[in-house]
């Protein structure tokens, strides 16, 4: 598709000077508009599309600098370029022209090499800024259309722009906001510690960083959690830096999650209340001398079970303190293999229903019957741990296969792998120790691997899996064989 032609009005009184000037610009191959007063002009500016002005700078009525004053003063037609053009050489005219807003300046008699020179570099100049304001509206269409709130700022701080939902979510407007200090921004409510920690000291030396939560009481909207993300990005064409601060309000979701902690130990509470008879009462049973076998086993049955609950209610609360931080570590040295034999009985009916297999390895070899194999932790957070991850390797292993548990040390780590011959969906692989994730399974809670995950790294550990339709899913855990005293203390709440 052909380009439109550049068009060029050419303003003056003269008939004889507009004539010369276009017969030679549309010999060059230019598109001319003619204008003999400066009212004319003005309409042109108006009604036609002008790439560029020719300007006559002495014309009766209004004269050449008037209507380059009033051009270079409408916001839509700053941006052309004006020559003014005149008969004067002296440096009081040509400051004049500068001052009324002119691009450039030729003396009459004009040399039509000079005119074509001069309207090539402004035309080169204009093309500039117009990919320039393009990139500029681009730029700030695609604020618009961010849901969050979002400033951006320039390197002193100052309001650059923000987007409608800034406005809307702090109560501000445009004239209050554009231009000013950001700690100065709704009568200085904006003045925040932390984000004044993460703009002069954080973000200076990384350049991006999200997820930096402020709480504020903000006058007309109140106390409110903002989650931001900030970006700082150098503009070398200026030698300076802009910075883009997103907001999310999540107020409303930390409420949320306030009230479900709260719920989970209101409950867990009142959970334990009804335990206390169906632990107690099987002890004042197995007393009765007159019991048979079988009633002796069923009881202890009650009696196992209703200890396996116990400690599912305290792990869902040593889960919280994990997720907090806050959990008082307090490691022993202890064989994990009579773990592995409780929990691959407590497994029995589920594996004997899949016809599969729990083998055992210690570093490289089948274990017998006596090994031990001595680990650094916490007995209840790796019984936990390693009872979620053959449930599932259980749950996930196709019909008649093996389950290993593979055991193996070296002079750091104690490495336990678990491995099945099911693979894990592939959706779900980059997300797989995350909280909630579950697929194919009616009563999955998502909460197995997460609280696995969790458990390892609260020993210090961790956890990863490698999966696939040939080789199966391998879970492996790594745990410290030895803990450094400082590093077992809870986390300190800010």
């Amino acid at each position: 598709m052909n380009q439109p032609k550049t068009r060029i009005l050419c303003v003056d009184d003269e008939p004889l000077s507009l004539s010369l000037l276009e017969d030679f610009l549309l010999f060059r191959g230019y598109d001319v508009l003619l204008a003999r007063s400066g009212m004319e002009a003005l309409e042109k500016i108006q009604s036609e599309q002008i790439d560029i002005c020719l300007l006559d700078a002495m014309m009766p009525g209004i004269d050449g600098f008037e209507v380059c004053r009033r051009i270079k003063a409408d916001k839509k037609h700053r941006n052309i370029p004006i020559i003014m053009i005149t008969a004067f050489t002296d440096s009081e005219n040509r400051i004049r022209g500068i001052e009324a807003g002119s691009d450039d300046y030729i003396s009459k008699p004009i040399e039509t090499a000079e005119v074509l020179a001069r309207i090539k570099m402004l035309l080169h100049v204009k093309s500039l800024n117009d990919q320039l304001n393009d990139a500029r509206k681009y730029a700030e269409n695609i604020v618009e259309t961010v849901r969050e709130p979002l400033l951006v700022l320039d390197y002193e701080l100052k309001v650059l722009t923000a987007n409608q939902s800034f406005y809307d979510t702090f109560k501000v407007n445009p004239k209050e906001t554009i231009g000013e200090f950001i700690y100065d921004l709704g009568n200085l409510q904006w003045n925040i510690p932390g984000l004044r920690l993460l703009l002069e000291e954080i973000l200076p030396l990384n350049t991006v960083f999200n997820g930096y939560e402020v709480e504020h009481d903000f006058q007309d909207i109140g106390r409110k959690t903002i989650l931001l993300n900030a970006r700082q990005i150098f503009r070398e064409n200026l030698g300076s830096h802009i910075i883009l601060l997103a907001m999310e309000d999540i107020t409303e979701r930390k409420l949320a999650e306030y009230l479900r902690d709260d719920i989970d130990r209101i409950t867990r509470h009142d959970l334990k209340t009804p335990l206390n008879p169906i632990i107690n009462i099987p002890e004042l049973l197995l007393m009765d001398t007159n019991l048979t076998q079988e009633q002796i086993e069923l009881i202890k049955l009650i009696r196992t079970s209703g200890y396996r609950l116990l400690d599912i209610i305290n792990s869902s609360l040593s889960l919280y303190k994990m997720e907090q931080g806050t959990y008082a570590l307090t490691p022993v040295s202890y064989n994990l293999f009579p773990l592995i034999t409780n929990i691959e009985s407590e497994s029995s009916t589920q594996l004997a229903k899949k016809g599969i297999k729990l083998v055992r390895s210690i570093n490289g070899a089948p274990a017998e019957t006596g090994d031990a194999f001595m680990v650094n932790g916490e007995v209840l957070l790796c019984y936990t741990m390693l009872t979620n991850l053959i449930i599932n390797a259980i749950e996930a292993s196709p019909q008649n296969e093996v389950i290993s548990v593979s055991c193996d040390q070296d002079a750091v780590w104690n490495y336990i792998g678990i491995h099945n011959k099911g693979a894990v969906p592939e959706e779900i692989r980059s997300c797989f120790f995350d909280k909630y994730v579950t697929r194919g399974k009616k009563t999955g809670t998502g909460l197995g691997t997460y609280s696995a995950s969790l458990a390892a790294r609260t020993q210090k550990g961790d956890i990863s899996m490698e999966t696939s339709e040939d080789t199966g899913t391998m879970i492996m855990i790594r745990l410290p064989k030895t803990f450094i005293e400082d590093n077992i203390n809870p986390r300190k709440s800010s």
